[in-house]
């Protein structure tokens, strides 16, 4: 069983294809009032800064571990050309990495010192799923521009929250979102493309959540876990 076309190798026995999902009643993607967004924001203990977050704050979201592979550098720069313009929104990461992986540690204190030099950039850890769902029903849109990605959940998770989503052009990313249909795709190499289309959720909202609308359905119709039988 494959999840994509482009995973498939060799194998002597016939092949499927069953894209992941993820289970929409689970406290990660329980749908939250605005009442209960609030809620779960404020009792957030603060950023790597220990900083409380203001839940009236508008901001980007990142969410996925410290890896090289999942583009966060790339989101930074992006992210710093257009602060000048925008000086309401900030950079959120929400984030984790493996403490038995050195190369992990080592790309995590990257970040943080790229943040430490930024006070609009925040970093995030030890949330609550609950707090996890309220920063992804927040946010203006939610980035994962990875590099090199499997199917992407963060991005599922963010669709059916209704939130716009900005995704790479790699692996099950492009299977779930659709340029200009479902949310924004991008060459994740490519800072511009990735501000642009940054740009374009804060220039054309009412765009960006039309497209939000389509991802969640496609959510609900393809990669929800509504039955288990």
């Amino acid at each position: 069983v494959f999840q994509t076309p482009e995973f498939v190798r060799p194998v002597d026995c016939p092949v499927m294809y069953m894209e992941p999902c993820i289970d929409i009643t689970a406290e990660k993607n329980k749908l939250l009032s605005p009442k209960e967004v609030k809620k779960y924001l404020k009792e957030i203990k603060g950023d790597h800064r220990n900083r409380p977050v203001d839940p009236d704050q508008r901001f980007f979201l990142c969410v996925s571990r410290y890896d090289p592979w999942k583009g966060q550098k790339q989101v930074i720069k992006a992210f710093e050309s257009l602060m000048e313009k925008y000086p309401d929104v900030d950079l959120y990461f929400v984030g984790s990495f493996a403490t038995d992986d050195p190369e992990g540690v080592k790309y995590y204190k990257e970040i943080m010192k790229l943040a430490e030099e930024n006070p609009r950039i925040h970093l995030f850890k030890n949330l609550s799923n609950f707090q996890v769902n309220a920063m992804q029903t927040k946010a203006e849109a939610v980035l994962q521009v990875s590099t090199r990605e499997g199917f992407g959940l963060t991005a599922t998770e963010a669709s059916w929250k209704g939130t716009p989503v900005i995704v790479s052009n790699r692996g099950g990313l492009k299977v779930q979102i659709k340029d200009g249909i479902d949310g924004y795709v991008v060459d994740p190499e490519n800072v511009e493309e990735i501000a642009k289309a940054m740009e374009g959720v804060l220039n054309n909202p009412l765009r960006a959540r039309e497209m939000a609308r389509h991802a969640r359905k496609k959510v609900e119709e393809k990669f929800a876990l509504t039955s288990v039988e």
